[in-house]
């Protein structure tokens, strides 16, 4: 097996540190216990998403500031894909993270892989750090307002239902223009229309 699985995922009510998401109605859910933390700065998401993944294994956190010194997070380019993997590496290497590529859009084979990673994943207690791209019209995470730019960001998914919706653990929430809820649902075809690009799980 590709790695080893830890860990139980807790199934519905939707449990998460800092209070309780109820699931949609109907709908069996399976999802993790995370500790999240808003980023600190606009372009600070890939460490903050990669701090969520990292709650689900270790007790003592590492900040943002250091996740993003070893992902080579910067306020012109943000965190690329590779650095996401090398934070996972730094602080937990069991997960062996591994990057994953799609196209735009995806093929019916890409999101296939991609459902059967996140369950996979879900179901052995790891916590994927997902990539989405948010375009001015086009299709967005439920709560966020229609961007005037286009919009790279990093989430920690953290579940998935029966209603084919999964979890995620946002580490933009809160902010102006995006989700008030630190964790919510988004549709499955909302999400295979915002992946366009990576994820690392």
């Amino acid at each position: 097996m590709r790695r080893l699985l830890l860990g139980l995922s807790v199934v519905v009510p939707f449990l998460l540190a800092g209070g309780v998401v109820a699931a949609p109605a109907h709908a069996a859910a399976t999802t993790l216990t995370v500790t999240w933390q808003q980023q600190t700065h606009g372009y600070n998401c890939g460490p903050a998403a990669t701090r969520i993944s990292l709650s689900r294994r270790l007790t003592s956190l590492p900040s943002q500031a250091s996740i993003g010194s070893v992902e080579g997070t910067s306020s012109s380019t943000g965190t690329y894909r590779t650095g996401i993997k090398a934070g996972l590496d730094h602080w937990m290497p069991s997960m062996n993270a591994t990057i994953a590529e799609v196209s735009n859009p995806m093929t019916s084979a890409q999101k296939t892989t991609f459902l059967n990673r996140i369950k996979s994943d879900i179901n052995g207690g790891w916590a994927p750090v997902v990539n989405i791209v948010v375009r001015p019209g086009g299709p967005r995470p439920p709560g966020w307002s229609n961007p005037s730019t286009t919009i790279d960001h990093w989430f920690t998914v953290i579940g998935y239902n029966t209603e084919n919706q999964i979890a995620v653990a946002d580490p933009a929430s809160g902010m102006a223009g995006f989700n008030s809820q630190a964790r919510y649902w988004i549709p499955w075809s909302t999400m295979t229309q915002i992946v366009t690009k990576t994820y690392v799980w």
